[in-house]
């Protein structure tokens, strides 16, 4: 199901595709735009519908915590279990110099807020695996 601003791109863009206040009066140009707004729109309620937000986002390579059970740490940190302290030293600097809140100032709340959630996941399962391999 449909929500927000995903319904309402949605609809925007039908309406535009229905009104002719574009190139539509031109035999294939004026489709051209129709088409790519309509896919766009339909891409984006395709990626903010909920089970694909409520899953990291649709394609996030760092899964969420869901139902309180903790994710794989490894997961998280996108390394294997057999990795060394310095690979999995590498991958914790650089999935938290991508996710740190701090570097997202200028984009919106929401993205804020997703960035410290992704940042708090990213810092339990360093500590854990440095718990785990008794990294120091």
């Amino acid at each position: 199901m449909l929500r927000g601003r995903a319904l309402a791109f949605l609809i925007a863009a039908l309406i535009y595709v229905i009104l002719p206040w574009d190139f539509d009066f031109v035999p294939l140009v004026g489709r051209i735009d129709d088409l790519l707004i309509l896919s766009f729109a339909l891409w984006y309620a395709w990626k903010m519908r909920p089970s694909a937000r409520g899953s990291g986002g649709g394609g996030s390579s760092t899964p969420r915590e869901e139902d309180g059970a903790p994710a794989d740490p490894y997961e998280i940190l996108g390394v294997e279990r057999s990795a060394s302290a310095d690979e999995v030293k590498k991958a914790y600097r650089d999935l938290l110099g991508k996710y740190h809140p701090d570097r997202l100032q200028h984009l919106g709340g929401e993205f804020r807020e997703m960035a410290a959630r992704k940042a708090v996941a990213i810092n339990r399962a360093y500590e854990n695996i440095k718990r785990e391999k008794g990294i120091t």
